[in-house]
């Protein structure tokens, strides 16, 4: 069983990107299913049918969100409907007054099939998560699967540079989206979600080339260059080059900006506890940030934050926003996690002639607010500030040169984590169904890895005392 249960793993992690970042209900719904499965595989496998340790502000976060959203998916009364949102019942007895329709029974959330069908794959991710750390705290499993996931992210990548230098090149078979055309995308539609995915995994992966190098207890220039695997490194570096060059070539300002962001991460947690960065880290990153500030300007950073902040040639961010308002001041509760769309509309007032309409938020913190309400929103973003201060916390108190199989893969995958929620407060990256997985599975590295716990390898303590990814 736990062959099977590391096969499923895998399959879900190498190819969830694969159909569009899975964005469409055909796909993440099959996903969805394949998490649950996971997870009950793991029961089954496990010793006692224990889940993986967590602490107490996994389940304070987690369980008051999901009671919060599901119960907007819950049809009420009209008593208690009207007490907990007079707005939603209003529109709904002048729905009910103009068709003629009988009482009934009606949810707090707008669209409550489809609120559930995304509650349900939440959950999956949580379920999942609990999945991955303890996949990843073995260290020959956690080797294996960042070997793949960089194989992947080298292929995206190239995909990628491949649609910028051939702009008649579509994502797979899809080319009549023109507004795509000529930029790095992958195996993703939108070139801002295929740029989320990128910013997350390039510090990843410089912290898996780091943790590749037996640093002798000393974490050094020298030690990098004299290193036995060299041809492995240079190839590794290759790779991230390619990367960043994806990076880039995706035009999304926010995804460069949030890269630098993880980058900057990087060198921060790398330096913390009075700790000397290594000259190789500023070599490469130094190399990776000239490359962005000279393509940067080649193609226009003026007004930067005015392309930040605009959605179209009609629609601008901060209006979109600002709109989001009233829906939360009607809705303190919540409207429900997929009925964004439908409900906009009403609310969207300072769109122009020739202005459409946005599906979402573009600002994935902010619709955790609108969709989940005050107390859903409180509990999921609380959880998620202390998740990257524990984790911050943990990876200061390790020893770099003692235990770099953990640290520096954690201080990827927290870099990672960093660049996309910058990166969210422009775009809707955690909506896509990938992207949303592989931060899941930053969370878990991050968590597995900082573990005081010896981790489960077959090559004994070794892995467990930073030995381990050589």
């Amino acid at each position: 069983m736990t062959n099977v249960l590391r096969i499923l793993t895998l399959f879900i992690l190498l190819t969830i990107p694969i159909l569009f970042a899975a964005v469409q209900p055909y796909v993440w719904t099959v996903y969805t299913v394949l998490m649950y499965v996971a997870f009950v595989v793991m029961l089954w496998s496990a010793p006692g049918g224990e889940l993986p340790r967590t602490g107490k502000a996994f389940y304070v976060s987690l369980v008051p969100f999901f009671l919060a959203t599901l119960l907007l998916c819950v049809p009420l009364p009209d008593g208690l409907l009207a007490l907990l949102s007079p707005t939603r019942f209003a529109l709904l007895e002048e729905t009910r007054a103009l068709t003629g329709t009988p009482p009934a029974w009606r949810s707090l959330g707008y669209t409550p099939l489809q609120d559930l069908a995304w509650w349900g794959f939440l959950l999956g991710l949580v379920l999942f998560y609990l999945v991955l750390v303890n996949h990843f705290r073995s260290g020959r499993t956690r080797r294996l699967t960042l070997w793949l996931l960089f194989g992947l992210a080298v292929f995206q990548a190239l995909y990628g540079l491949l649609q910028a230098l051939v702009p008649n090149l579509g994502t797979l078979w899809v080319d009549y989206i023109r507004s795509t055309l000529g930029n790095a995308r992958g195996t993703w539609i939108n070139r801002n979600h295929f740029a989320g995915y990128m910013e997350m995994m390039i510090p990843l992966f410089l912290g898996f080339l780091l943790a590749r190098v037996d640093w002798h207890g000393k974490i050094s220039f020298k030690t990098l260059v004299l290193s036995d695997r060299l041809h492995q490194h240079g190839l590794m570096v290759l790779g991230l080059v390619l990367m960043a060059l994806a990076l880039l070539f995706s035009k999304s300002r926010a995804g460069i900006v949030g890269g630098f962001v993880g980058l900057s991460v990087f060198l921060a947690l790398l330096g913390t506890g009075g700790r000397r960065v290594p000259s190789a880290v500023w070599l490469v990153v130094g190399l990776l940030a000239g490359g962005v500030v000279f393509y940067g300007g080649r193609i226009g950073v003026d007004p930067v934050l005015e392309r930040f902040l605009a959605l179209g040639e009609n629609v601008s961010r901060i209006d979109v926003w600002q709109d989001s308002l009233a829906m939360i001041a009607a809705h303190p509760l919540g409207i429900g996690l997929a009925s964004f769309k439908p409900l906009f509309p009403l609310y969207h007032t300072t769109s122009v002639p020739g202005g459409s309409t946005p599906y979402y938020l573009h600002n994935d913190l902010l619709q955790v607010l609108v969709d989940a309400g005050w107390l859903g929103a409180a509990a999921l973003l609380g959880g998620l500030v202390w998740f990257m201060a524990v984790g911050v916390r943990r990876i200061r108190r390790m020893v770099p040169a003692e235990e770099p199989g953990r640290f520096f893969p954690a201080v990827g995958a927290l870099s990672g984590l960093a660049a996309l929620i910058f990166h969210s407060l422009f775009d809707f990256n955690l909506h896509m169904p990938a992207n949303a997985v592989y931060f899941v599975a930053l969370m878990a590295i991050v968590d597995s890895c900082t573990a005081a716990s010896p981790e489960p390898n077959s090559g004994g303590a070794k892995d467990s005392r930073g030995q381990g990814f050589k």
